[in-house]
């Protein structure tokens, strides 16, 4: 009876292991542009029109802006095989990162400035400023229009609320947070101790979801009941809801960054800023 046991607990440890690091789809690069962007920072599909938009953060490259060219960084405008379809699809923007879509409207987050921006006609409708921003990062909108923006050096959430950008949430769990998705009643966000954590909307509670070991969690999708996570260092992981980690991408040793990427489900594609590239990669997932 005690070896059965043994036994049982020991195939239990296999099944556990083979569940945690065998995913049943297989990641397929099929496409990836020139070096031709200017620091890629982020993607989003707007299913309505079939196109890619993805922010260049800094015409320069890498992160050091230069007083010189504000506000001369742009949105470029692409198609799912890879495909620029207008480089400066909208220009005149300050450094931007984050970027999301709620019906008509692109929201994109700047060097101090949550910006909406008007998809059919390209162009910028809004500017809502951020007070006493840090490093306003990455955007997400939930199933009601509500808009959030995490600041990585302020520690903090804000919402866009009646036209203005309000602090939404200050923790000490926040510090160093880019990454962050609205899930139903919960905001997915990564923080700077790498664990990929949730907040409750309504109350506020922070909890921890799964530690992600060494890197800056970057980009945040949903995949069914799971989550797709990036490491800007290189890495694309599956963080099953049980907090389990599965590693699906490894291009550290080929120095070539993810950013905050964007999940299309019903196409079974990523697209991935690979930002200190300036290059876009897809790949397939299915």
């Amino acid at each position: 009876m005690k070896k059965t046991l043994i036994l049982l607990i020991a195939l239990f440890g296999i099944l556990k292991l083979s569940f945690c690091t065998d995913p049943v789809k297989q990641i397929t690069k099929v496409w990836e542009t020139d070096s031709i962007f200017w620091t890629p920072e982020s993607a989003v599909y707007d299913n309505e029109s079939g196109f890619l938009y993805a922010t260049n953060f800094n015409d320069r490259g890498g992160f050091r802006k230069k007083e010189d060219t504000l506000y001369n960084e742009c949105i470029t405008k692409m198609d799912l095989d890879g495909n620029v379809i207008e480089f400066k699809w909208v220009d005149s923007l300050i450094g931007p990162t984050g970027i999301t879509i709620y019906k008509d409207k692109l929201y994109v987050v700047e060097r101090g400035y949550l910006t909406q921006i008007d998809i059919k006609k390209a162009k910028i409708e809004k500017r809502f400023p951020i007070d006493y921003p840090g490093f306003p990062n990455d955007v997400t909108v939930d199933s009601e229009g509500n808009v959030y923006i995490s600041d990585s050096g302020n520690k903090t959430i804000y919402k866009l609320n009646n036209g203005k950008v309000e602090l939404w949430l200050e923790s000490e769990e926040l510090r160093g947070i880019n990454g962050i998705l609205s899930d139903n009643d919960k905001l997915i966000v990564g923080a700077g101790d790498n664990y990929l954590k949730f907040v409750d909307i309504q109350t506020k509670e922070i909890q921890n979801i799964a530690f992600m070991g060494e890197g800056a969690i970057d980009g945040i999708k949903k995949c069914g009941d799971d989550y797709l996570v990036s490491h800007f260092q290189g890495n694309l992981y599956l963080v099953k809801k049980t907090g389990d980690v599965i590693e699906l991408i490894n291009t550290r040793e080929q120095n070539i960054t993810m950013a905050d990427f964007e999940y299309i489900e019903d196409k079974n594609m990523m697209v991935i800023p690979a930002l200190m590239n300036n290059r876009v990669i897809g790949y397939l997932y299915k």
